[in-house]
């Protein structure tokens, strides 16, 4: 039996269609990711940003890939009744529920979360989370960033 944890993440990533959400299982250092969360997850042959809808059940019929990394450490981009506001709209416009949520965030948070993933993906996965994670980009994060890698238009 698959003793794995499994959640439904809204993925921000070009090319999600629809109101399509994907399974992704959670590896044992990340068992205590909630709902609401931001994570860095492999999509394609890219990693992308992804926010925990919530839990799922695990697929039968194919290999689920692994959650990479929580993106801040601070706890989730939106408290339960703001994730659950998102998902009705979603829902009722069948809209992308990336695409919601993004809307419902602060100018630029993504952008941001995405910034201190790549930096922390320079770093490697020794950097302290306090540093940087929920505080903005760490000095220099801009600098690493490669022009036009802000979060894509579709979440």
């Amino acid at each position: 039996m698959n003793a794995r944890r499994h959640v439904e993440l809204a993925v921000d990533a070009a090319g999600v269609s629809g109101g399509r959400t994907y399974t992704y299982h959670v590896p044992p250092a990340l068992e205590d990711l909630v709902a609401g969360e931001a994570v860095l997850v492999e999509y394609g042959r890219r990693q992308a940003l992804a926010v925990v809808l919530g839990e799922a059940e695990a697929p039968t019929d194919v290999e689920t890939k692994p959650v990479l990394e929580r993106v801040r450490s601070d706890g989730p981009l939106l408290p339960p009744l703001g994730l659950r506001l998102a998902q009705s709209v979603a829902d009722h416009y069948l809209a992308p529920p990336a695409l919601v949520i993004r809307q419902m965030l602060p100018p630029g948070m993504l952008e941001r979360l995405e910034q201190v993933a790549i930096w922390r993906g320079d770093q490697g996965a020794t950097h302290d989370e306090s540093q940087g994670a929920g505080h903005g980009a760490p000095p220099g994060a801009d600098a690493k960033a490669a022009p036009g890698q802000g979060a894509d238009p579709g979440l």
